[in-house]
């Protein structure tokens, strides 16, 4: 509430003296309902200071989402016993179990308190100012990854402990140089892939100030004015009933690729970043990890749990062993980042010895955790070094505005511009190292979209018209190409369509760096040829199934493959870089 002038911040705290607590006695501890009597004060607190403070609406329509009948806490000085971890376990336990808010948090503290013996806990991110860790003095600085100081290196940034792209603004780090910031957040970029869908619901603004926009295989999500969103569904990709049944659980798959080890490494970077110095030494291993300098063929899986309330920025919770060698793992963090908390163990620690490393090895050790923030964690494996999409499972309401289903050909699906910057790049077959079919391949295609127009009586001969129209995108952290494919063919008169298909093929390649050239806008020939060859041998792949039967079952795109390489339609492929 600091943004608030002191007369409005008095207002919303004597709120809380009028709200309809949840029970008696749970005002003490900022429990209550909401009904019509909050959302009538809420508006006039709106309409009394929005002309005023615009700001004030972020906090009044925070309880928008809200339906009569649910819970909530407000949590401030007036109730000091009672923080986020308590008011979570006193509302499952409210909600689960009928126990009273003051039982259960005389309950929590007990248990919690049983978890403070055995662990000294480090908590950041629950403070409303910034927090920073590490030496204040850059010419006494170590980095806490490459062990580097001044002059060596350089700590021209403070590097953000959690990503600035995940909502953090409170925490830093000062021992992390520029150069380990930079190459380091490559692996960070995949924790914040899994995120995507969550920050652009709940409005996560990027470094550009804009809440971001989402690409999916069966849908995207796309800004409405500066502060609104909407997710769009390709209609070919819904359920067969969904008119009659608008209401429906669909799996959202996000188009970025990213993988559960490098997963891990960004969420163990962050507890590198954060935890007090006098531990590093003890992380020797666990950096070398991070660093790429050792391999971990196993690791432990990590937990996650979807929580009913959005944390309005990101908190780390490190519980360190005070008896290490104990059968416990000597640390285990806590992560919350909007409306999920990942819970994990850090890996090669020397106290450990590598025994926890399946998820046996953890049992006894979860027990201990889920008794004070319950037991409905779900496993993610972190081992895992192939790379996917991420997936979020949601429940679809088309009675909602916030969807919109649509054609999957529909222009909003394209990439926006405001993340795909079309440049055009000069083939160079000259200063580029050769590549092999082996240093590229594919991870993951998608059907957009497929139609026989009209059928014809006799085989389609090889002189009817053909467009084909390709676009390359480079997503160079991620060493990945997203391609872009059409074929319509056309009949000979050019006017008349028989068929079409658009697909996207998503690759990677090894070494992607050593095929571009960002400065000189040139990228490897051979590189555009081998992809070319394998998007026509994909797009071949489900063709031929779809065309067979019909009089165009002969046709092989791949058979055209020299013809497009000595033709002018290698000038017109797109080639685009992501910003």
């Amino acid at each position: 509430m600091d943004n608030y002038l002191p007369e409005i911040q008095q207002d919303i705290l004597s709120l809380s003296n009028r709200f309809t607590p949840l029970c008696i006695g749970s005002e003490h501890y900022g429990g209550y309902v909401y009904n019509d009597k909050t959302k009538l004060l809420l508006d006039s607190l709106e309409m009394k200071w929005k002309s005023v403070n615009a700001s004030i609406l972020k906090f009044t329509r925070w309880f928008h989402k809200l339906q009569n009948g649910d819970v909530f806490f407000i949590l401030t000085d007036k109730n000091p016993d009672i923080d986020h971890d308590a008011a979570l376990y006193a509302l499952n336990e409210y909600n689960k179990k009928n126990i009273s808010i003051e039982e259960s948090i005389k309950k929590y503290k007990t248990l919690f308190a049983t978890l403070s013996e055995k662990y000294k806990i480090y908590s950041y991110g629950k403070k409303t100012v910034k927090e920073f860790v590490g030496e204040k003095q850059k010419s006494k600085r170590v980095c806490r990854f490459c062990g580097k100081s001044m002059p060596d290196v350089s700590f021209n940034h403070i590097a953000h402990a959690v990503g600035e792209s995940l909502g953090n603004h409170r925490l830093f780090c000062y021992e992390e140089c520029d150069i380990c910031n930079g190459r380091l957040s490559q692996i960070e970029q995949d924790l914040t892939a899994m995120m995507d869908v969550r920050r652009a619901t709940f409005g996560v603004k990027n470094k550009k100030k804009d809440i971001p926009e989402v690409e999916g295989d069966n849908f995207c999500i796309r800004r409405k004015g500066k502060d609104d969103i909407k997710m769009y569904l390709k209609e070919e990709m819904l359920p067969s009933t969904y008119k009659t049944n608008p209401v429906f659980d669909l799996r959202l798959e996000t188009s970025k690729l990213m993988t559960n080890h490098n997963f891990y490494k960004a969420l163990v970077k962050i507890t590198i970043d954060l935890i007090p110095s006098e531990y590093l030494p003890h992380l020797r291993n666990t950096i070398a990890w991070i660093n790429g300098k050792l391999g971990l063929p196993k690791t432990p899986s990590c937990l996650f749990m979807v929580f009913p309330y959005v944390a309005p920025h990101p908190y780390v919770d490190i519980y360190v062993n005070k008896k290490p060698g104990n059968g416990h793992p000597f640390i285990t963090v806590i992560l919350r980042i909007l409306d999920i908390a990942y819970m994990y163990i850090i890996p090669e620690v020397d106290f450990d010895k590598g025994l926890f490393v399946s998820d046996e090895t953890l049992i006894n050790h979860w027990l201990d955790f889920y008794k004070v923030y319950g037991d409905e964690w779900i496993k993610q494996d972190t081992s895992c070094i192939n790379y996917s999409s991420p997936f979020i499972d949601v429940t679809v309401d088309l009675q909602n505005d916030f969807f919109e289903v649509r054609p999957s050909s529909n222009m909003v699906f394209n990439y926006p511009t405001s993340t795909y910057k079309i440049e055009k790049m000069e083939m160079n077959e000259v200063d580029f190292p050769s590549i092999g079919s082996n240093d590229i391949n594919v991870v993951k295609v998608t059907l957009n979209n497929f139609r026989v127009f009209r059928q014809i009586s006799i085989k389609l001969p090889y002189n009817y018209t053909m467009r084909l129209y390709m676009k390359i995108a480079i997503r160079k952290e991620q060493n990945t190409l997203i391609v872009e494919f059409q074929d319509m063919q056309y009949d000979h008169t050019d006017q008349i369509q028989l068929f079409g298909i658009y697909i996207t093929i998503r690759f990677v390649v090894n070494n992607l760096q050593n095929y571009i050239s960002y400065d000189k806008k040139q990228i490897s020939g051979d590189l555009v040829k081998l992809v070319l060859e394998k998007t026509l041998l994909e797009a071949d792949k489900f063709l031929i199934p779809k065309l067979n039967n019909t009089s165009y079952s002969h046709v092989r795109l791949i058979d055209q493959y020299q013809n497009l390489i000595n033709s002018e339609f290698m000038d017109k492929v797109k080639i685009g870089v992501y910003q």
